[in-house]
């Protein structure tokens, strides 16, 4: 009788199987068709601890499997040739690339009645065509690849058929959020180097799990999802930034205000829950850029911070749907709390909604200016960490990628060098497989 086991994935923990591990062997590894979405399934002689997260703008599906190694007799040429191994000290990894972005939708660990386990990835291709309440921008379609400019995905809270919190005064959330969004993204249009893509333009729903497949397939570099709340206490007030954690404790304890906001963030898809749906694959490859997305959160909101009042001086963290499946820095603005009076009036105000654009984009492009490499780490960095290397005497370039074990192209790139010539004392940054 087959076990399974749902392995959710979140970050860059590895979760461990019931089962007691030990080595594992791949015997085989493959792609097969299945309602019109692609599925690999690894064949393995025993359980194993792996992590599963997308590269390369979610077009590269990347697994490591800790502790394993091929079957002798292993011959690759079995395998597709999208799928590629690599063996590291400590694991085994492969790399499977795609045409088009794919989210993997559903992992499951199967054991086989001949003792064998599969480990069976769903994937879910990023096919903005089908997503309902999207207008499509084909000339943004037709150059994101290309473009140099830094592409920030501006997603307007709730929406149509989800109005999201209402004021006293009859203000919807829905409403707000996309009058905000929209002079936000005219704000990044202006500005020389920035575009912006509109996740909605206008009063429709788009369900929260659509919503970071738009960014992808955009190839957006950056996330902002912008929200106004409410709370049963009248009194609470105050602008907030947000990154997605697993946790919903602060500070070493519960946050009641925080738990509300995401459970009303959450709900309209969830059905009166904060948690995670049983089909549900968290892309860990967010953990990438998790570092990027609090340093994000604390620029937009120190510029925040000088037309409004903080609901706290600091980046609060929610299991926010809307940010789950992200592979770049993703940030959940709340402009204030609609539930009291005087902030639903001022985010009612054109002036004041200028000045919250104003500071957002401030804070955006202060975070730009301390990591311009933002494209580069997003589309080609995915993956790797990072250390740095002091050039000593006698050493060449090619020797020092031949060290780390990775290419000279990538070398050359990451230190943005036209040659190989270096000089001795210089600091080299080194991409370093995770």
């Amino acid at each position: 009788m087959l076990r399974k086991v749902v392995c959710f994935f979140i970050l860059l923990f590895s979760f461990n199987v019931a089962n007691a591990l030990s080595d594992a062997r791949v015997h085989k590894i493959y792609l097969t068709e299945k309602d019109g979405a692609e599925v690999l399934t690894i064949v393995i002689d025993s359980p194993v601890q792996y992590d599963i997260f997308t590269a390369n703008k979610s077009k590269e599906l990347i697994i490591d499997l800790k502790n394993s190694s091929l079957k002798a007799g292993f011959n690759s040429k079995n395998a597709s040739k999208k799928i590629k191994h690599h063996k590291y000290p400590n694991k085994l990894r492969f790399s499977v690339n795609f045409k088009n972005c794919v989210i993997p939708k559903e992992v499951v660990l199967e054991k086989q009645q001949n003792g064998m386990y599969h480990i069976i990835v769903k994937l879910d291709a990023c096919d903005v065509s089908g997503i309902k309440g999207h207008v499509i921008d084909k000339k943004m379609l037709n150059t994101a690849s290309s473009t140099k400019d830094l592409i920030v995905a501006i997603d307007a809270g709730h929406g149509g058929k989800d109005p999201g919190a209402v004021g006293l005064n009859g203000a919807k959330e829905s409403d707000v959020t996309l009058t905000v969004a929209k002079k936000l993204a005219d704000r990044i249009n202006a500005k020389k180097g920035m575009r912006a893509v509109l996740v909605r333009s206008s009063d429709e729903y788009v369900a929260l799990k659509d919503r970071t497949k738009i960014a992808k397939l955009y190839n957006a570099d950056l996330f902002i999802s912008i929200h106004a709340d409410a709370f049963h206490n009248r009194e609470v007030r105050g602008a907030s930034t947000f990154v997605f954690s697993k946790k919903a404790e602060q500070h070493g304890r519960r946050n009641s205000v925080i738990e509300e906001i995401v459970k009303h963030e959450n709900t309209f898809d969830l059905g009166n829950s904060n948690t995670i749906p049983a089909n549900a694959l968290y892309d860990i490859s967010e953990s990438r850029s998790s570092k990027y997305s609090v340093e994000l959160a604390k620029s937009i909101l120190n510029e925040v911070a000088k037309v409004s009042d903080l609901h706290k001086g600091h980046v609060e963290q929610g299991m926010f749907v809307v940010l789950r499946h992200t592979d770049m820095p993703a940030v959940l603005v709340e402009l204030g709390f609609l539930s009291n009076e005087a902030t639903e009036l001022k985010l009612l105000d054109s002036t004041y909604q200028t000045e919250l654009v104003n500071s957002m984009l401030l804070g955006i492009d202060s975070f730009y200016k301390q990591r311009p490499s933002i494209k580069f780490d997003n589309t080609k960095l995915a993956g790797f960490s990072r250390r740095a290397h002091i050039v000593s005497q006698g050493e060449t370039l090619s020797k020092i990628a031949e060290r780390y074990g990775i290419g000279l192209k990538l070398l050359k790139e990451v230190n943005n060098l036209s040659n190989s010539l270096i000089k001795v004392g210089s600091r080299l940054t080194i991409p370093i497989m995770f």
